[in-house]
């Protein structure tokens, strides 16, 4: 957590959906609130997921288990990796292990807009 450069804040607000072949992984619809970056660098800031944007977020089960992951549920994670999408459609959230409840004693997140039913 400490040596990741940079972190997002996101609300999860779908369902999850797991993953086919044995792999324990699922999908979840997410709304990334903000993206901070501990360490300055130029080369991260251009590849950092959109803020106030909708996107697929990737958690390991163990992540879910731990995290007690429901709809609403809203995480800071550290360092992920995003994978952009073409033009309307959403980009994907992975590498989401490193993360933790959104600290209460921070203010809160802003509330997340109504999104396209048909996005999801």
């Amino acid at each position: 957590r400490n040596r990741a450069a940079y972190s997002i804040d996101v609300t999860l607000l779908g369902d999850s959906i797991p993953w086919e072949g044995g792999i324990k992984r699922t999908t979840i619809l997410g709304y990334i609130h903000s993206t901070r970056v501990q360490k300055a660098n130029d080369a991260i800031a251009i590849g950092l997921p959109k803020a106030e944007a909708f996107a697929w977020i990737i958690l390991d089960y163990d992540t879910v288990n731990e995290k007690r992951v429901a709809r609403g549920t809203q995480l800071r994670i550290y360092g992920p990796t995003v994978i952009p999408s073409h033009e309307g459609l959403l980009s994907t959230i992975a590498c989401t292990k490193v993360c933790e409840q959104y600290p209460v004693d921070l203010p809160p997140l802003s509330a997340v807009p109504k999104y396209d039913e048909t996005i999801v």
